[in-house]
């Protein structure tokens, strides 16, 4: 996806200089306002442009990722990534919104986004 083609998912009128609020989640609603992205790739393209002040992250964004908390099948192939890599991602690159936030509800998979030490707020829905 490149920068351009984020315009489709940002709500209509957003100035493109505005701060973004950002929920990553594959099948819940964001709340009014937030950009909606629903997979790993989406959400690092998202943050790359730097206007994240807020992000909320789910730890599963298939399927796939309800029996397997890291997105590797049993045979090593990568499936689609999970929301860690999200986190990994900003780990990497220092790239942190003010405020990040878990939405995800399998518990395992929060505790893997929310590393010791970090600034996290933990929301469980």
């Amino acid at each position: 996806m490149q920068i351009e083609e984020l315009e489709i998912i940002f709500p209509l009128g957003r100035p493109k200089t505005e701060e973004i609020f950002l929920w990553l989640d594959d099948i819940r609603l964001p709340p009014v306002g937030w950009v909606w992205v629903k997979t790993a790739a989406e959400a690092i393209k998202v943050l790359e442009t730097g206007r994240v002040v807020e992000c909320s992250l789910d730890h599963d964004l298939a399927t796939e990722h309800y029996n397997d908390i890291h997105g590797y099948s049993d045979s090593g192939y990568v499936r689609e990534p999970t929301g860690y890599a999200v986190v990994l991602w900003m780990a990497e690159h220092n790239s942190f919104p003010d405020i990040v936030r878990i939405h995800s509800m399998n518990p395992v998979g929060a505790k893997a986004l929310a590393p010791t030490g970090w600034k996290v707020s933990q929301l469980f829905s």
